[in-house]
């Protein structure tokens, strides 16, 4: 039986490659021609408009929202300014050893202002 077996599957693989090879030498390759056609773009259908094209109003939403990103981003620069020179005072004021709650507090909101100042100027960079 196992003999039966294996002339069946060489049989099986025999006819499979003359079908493949016959398959592949009756193929015809399509005629080349030294001239192949261009196509042209079409144009978008009417009423329908290219996505990368900007209205006027789009425009002014962003000119709107950009002067807002940069006077928000100018006031946090600003208070960001402020609370560094109250947090060298402090830090001038103190002995050295040891510094007050007030210190550590206002560091704090420093670092979580600067994190806030660069994700925003890192958004508004991207968006041009």
């Amino acid at each position: 039986m196992g003999r039966s077996n294996a002339k069946l599957r060489w049989v099986a693989v025999a006819l499979a490659g003359i079908l493949l090879t016959g398959a592949v030498s009756g193929a015809q390759a399509p005629p080349q021609n030294s001239q192949s056609p261009t196509l042209e773009p079409l144009p978008p259908p009417f009423g329908h408009r290219d996505d990368n094209v900007k209205t006027v109003e789009q425009v002014q939403i962003q000119n709107a929202q950009n002067a807002y990103w940069q006077k928000q981003l100018t006031q946090d620069t600003a208070k960001l300014l402020g609370l560094a020179k109250q947090l060298k005072e402090e830090v001038d004021k103190s002995n050295g050893r040891t510094l007050s709650v007030d210190v550590i507090k206002k560091a704090t909101e420093i670092d979580k202002l600067a994190k806030s100042v660069k994700s925003a100027a890192s958004f508004a960079s991207q968006k041009q």
